[in-house]
């Protein structure tokens, strides 16, 4: 496609995104997440708060919470090991999410292709994103949602596909299906299991001096030896 022609796609795509943060002032989004390490499964449950350009992303796991918060400047990172650090990515912080992939596309640069992903028509988008991270972002034409994206990730190939699509309010739908894979192993499968739209969310929410140590947990060891024995 020509260069005036991604742009348009580019802003199409963008616009649409805009057009759902207008509608929904704050959007909730809790998940059941299966990961791979080591060969080691491990079962946790997510939670994503959206509210303009703000996140915050909980994940318990073995009576551990990690919380992770995009403030609209920074992305921050706590949790009960590391305590609070500054990330460069939300992929690096390991949060996958529904939203704001979008915003990630950067215009210049980027070219546009016709392709299909599972008989979808869609647009492929290659380009860079705000990381300088190279990637290819497989858009259906028709509903402008992301099927699948594939980039190179610290030297890894990082493919994250989205599946079981279901409209949630009017002619917006969210994918209620997340496989992520790293060099061709699957490391984390997310299922949607309920969203909510306009409860009315807290700023402090996205403030990660409101976060407390001891709000973060303990490791229950009963569930990690589980976890050794299912090996």
């Amino acid at each position: 496609a020509s260069g005036e022609d991604v742009a348009g796609i580019l802003a199409k795509i963008k616009a649409k995104e805009a057009k759902k943060e207008a509608e929904f002032k704050d959007i909730k989004v809790v998940m059941d997440s299966k990961m791979t390490a080591e060969n080691m499964e491990m079962e946790n449950t997510m939670m994503i708060v959206k509210k303009g350009k703000k996140t915050r992303t909980e994940v318990s796991m073995m009576g551990m919470k990690t919380v992770m918060i995009n403030d609209g400047k920074d992305i921050w990172m706590m949790n009960t090991q590391q305590g609070k650090r500054k990330v460069s990515s939300e992929t690096e912080a390991g949060g996958q999410s529904p939203f704001g992939w979008s915003d990630s596309i950067q215009n210049d640069g980027a070219k546009v292709s016709d392709t299909e992903v599972n008989g979808k028509k869609c647009y492929a988008v290659e380009g860079l994103d705000k990381q300088k991270n190279k990637g290819t972002w497989y858009v259906d034409k028709s509903t402008l949602s992301l099927l699948k994206y594939e980039g190179n990730h610290n030297g890894k190939v990082f493919v994250l596909i989205n599946s079981d699509f279901k409209k949630v309010s009017g002619d917006f739908e969210m994918p209620y299906k997340m496989d992520v894979t790293n060099d061709g192993k699957q490391v984390m499968t997310n299922l949607v299991k309920s969203v909510e739209f306009n409860k009315g969310v807290d700023d402090s929410m996205f403030n990660i001096d409101s976060v407390k140590q001891e709000d973060l947990g303990k490791m229950d060891m009963n569930m990690m030896m589980k976890m050794m024995k299912k090996k």
